[in-house]
């Protein structure tokens, strides 16, 4: 406790003695008071200025750019932005965050004891201290009496104050204007940067300068804006294409995006029992793994930044999404990327990581027994400890099965028996009728009734592909309790569009469909604005259409989310409709 509050009091103590050595030195090269005050202002804001302009530009600028990007949920930051990595440079936040860390204990706790305290940064601001009060000395010696109360003697601080606020307007107009449109916020923001500049020169700050003077330096400032912003919209001239292509790594991380209940890594993420979003990445090593993952950054690279908007191509419609790659260089050097959107066909060639030896493995080890392990796996618990329950295709014959360790082990060893056979299509986009649906939920009876996907649910859609899996339901007589088909009064569809609605689409979703129940036709994944449904109830239409419904699917052909209503029933199953598999009379 001691040691925490002197190092906090020092901390603050050196703080306000750089603020005090500075307003010293800008007393001495000013003339006024006013100038005093600005002079001061812009030299302890210099580096917040910098990183936070600067930041603003790469966000959006910048395709890849990891600097201060969260993601979607905001829970879970990508990387320091400028700010907080250049924070050892500041003069206001070099001390902060270990305010943040330490001001909360300053009493021994029992539990969330903060790090060891760093005397570094520290000491080297004293060091620092120490510099500005012997320039402070240096310049008292030397100071000119007859300069007090006149203003525009220096000739330097006036442009340093010109340039940085005029480079803070253009980051921050451009940046909220390119929501809209970028040629209008470039435009606007060009307004704002001019428009500084003729402020400072009517409040007579830009010093004792001719207009030719002051026009050359202006070209000079826009020209350093303009060169700022074609290196960020050129990526830095292209060096995440020329690292992939040039450089070796050892290790890669790279977002996930297909089926949850196959993760094997920790996620973080959301659900509504209809849709969810989980984030997480797969860490890889392999040579084989390695250049898959820079061949999928660089679709990225190569397709450049686009709206989120639909496509009359579907591989072509583009949404929100977290997708970051990070690699490690064989002498520890890191290096990262994230981009906040995605297309179909992205996703689609995503999916191609499951064929790597390493994630194929992994997979399959979430049907070993549960090992003790630091990482929280949420499909892996859900497959060793959770409640198992079968069901048909349309949810409809539901049974808990109570098995003993043993059966459990069967069980999974026939899964993963299947799983080590099962191709990336055989997964994502299976042709075949689902003859079974297995759920693992750790949640029990709160999920079974609707067959919601939560976090800590698994889910299997057994297809013939699933030859083990079926054998060993069909061995212990299960298969039987749920063969009969139930009888269908009436299917609702609509297109699965993420930009159906009168909004676009802000937030994103995972892309592979599950199927629930609900107790409306209203709970599609993605809810219509306005418009009728397309119900059938021709009994011949609905034979044609629920035999080619999927229960899990890689929506990222299109299709139409499918709401099956069973006669006798008031709930609805919702099921998905493949693109390619769209019955004729539906097309019009």
């Amino acid at each position: 406790m001691i040691r925490n509050t002197v190092y906090l009091w020092l901390g603050i103590f050196v703080i306000a003695s750089v603020s005090f050595v500075c307003a010293v030195i800008m007393s001495l090269v000013s003339g006024t008071m006013l100038e005093l005050i600005l002079y001061w202002g812009c030299v302890m804001s210099t580096p917040t200025i910098l990183c936070y302009s600067t930041n603003l530009l790469m966000e959006k600028l910048y395709w890849g750019n990891a600097w201060g990007a969260v993601t979607y949920s905001g829970n879970d930051q990508v990387r320091e932005s400028l700010l907080e990595t250049f924070s050892f440079l500041n003069p206001i936040l070099f001390f902060k965050y270990s305010i943040e860390i330490h001001a909360r204990f300053m009493r021994p706790l029992s539990t969330d004891t903060p790090e060891e305290v760093s005397w570094y940064l520290l000491i080297a601001w004293v060091g620092a201290t120490v510099l500005l009060t012997m320039a402070a000395w240096l310049l008292l010696k030397y100071w000119k009496a007859e300069n007090a109360g006149i203003t525009g003697k220096n000739k330097i601080l006036p442009q340093i104050v010109i340039s940085l606020t005029g480079f803070l307007a253009f980051s921050i107009v451009f940046t909220y204007l390119s929501e809209f449109e970028e040629i209008m916020a470039a435009a606007f923001g060009i307004a704002a940067f001019l428009a500084v500049h003729l402020f400072w020169r009517k409040a007579r700050v830009a010093g004792q300068l001719k207009i030719r003077e002051q026009l050359v330096l202006l070209a000079g400032q826009g020209c350093v804006v303009l060169f700022i912003c074609i290196l960020f919209s050129t990526g830095f001239f292209h060096s995440a294409e020329r690292f992939l292509e040039n450089k070796t790594v050892k290790e890669a991380r790279v977002t996930y995006v297909g089926n949850p209940s196959f993760l094997y890594e920790e996620a973080s993420g959301s659900s509504t029992g209809r849709g969810y979003y989980v984030v997480s990445q797969l860490t890889l090593t392999e040579t084989e793994s390695l250049e898959k993952v820079k061949k999928l950054q660089m679709l990225f690279e190569e397709s450049e930044k686009k709206k989120l908007e639909p496509s009359e191509e579907i591989s072509q419609t583009v949404i929100p999404y977290d997708v970051s790659f990070s690699y490690t260089e064989e002498d520890g050097t890191s290096h990262l990327w994230y981009y906040d959107r995605i297309t179909y066909g992205q996703l689609e060639e995503m999916l191609e990581l499951e064929e790597l030896s390493e994630v194929h493995k992994e997979q399959c080890s979430l049907f070993e027994n549960e090992t003790e392990s630091e990482k929280i796996v949420w499909s892996k618990r859900a497959y060793t400890s959770g409640s198992v329950y079968v069901t048909d295709r349309y949810l409809s014959n539901t049974f808990e099965l109570t098995l003993t360790e043993e059966q459990r082990a069967e069980m999974l060893y026939s899964i993963q028996k299947d799983m080590e056979k099962l191709t990336l299509q055989e997964k994502y986009y299976p042709d075949d009728e689902v003859e079974a649906v297995l759920m693992f939920s750790q949640n029990g009876e709160m999920d079974y009734e609707y067959f919601s996907y939560h976090l800590d649910n698994a889910f299997l859609y057994l297809t013939q592909d699933y030859e083990n899996t079926l054998g060993w339901l069909e061995e212990n007589e299960i298969l039987e309790y749920i063969g009969q088909k139930p009888a269908i009064e009436s299917i609702v569809l609509q297109r699965m569009d993420p930009y159906i609605g009168i909004n676009d689409l802000k937030y994103p979703m995972g892309m592979y469909f599950m199927s629930y129940c609900a107790d409306s036709a209203d709970e599609f994944l993605i809810q219509k604005d306005f418009g009728d449904k397309y119900i059938i109830t021709d009994q011949e239409d609905i034979e044609e259409i629920s035999a080619v419904l999927q229960n899990g699917y890689f929506m990222s052909g299109g299709g139409y989310l499918a709401a099956v209503k069973l006669e006798g029933e008031d709930r609805y199953r919702y099921m998905f409709l493949p693109q390619d598999c769209i019955p004729s009379f539906i097309r019009r």
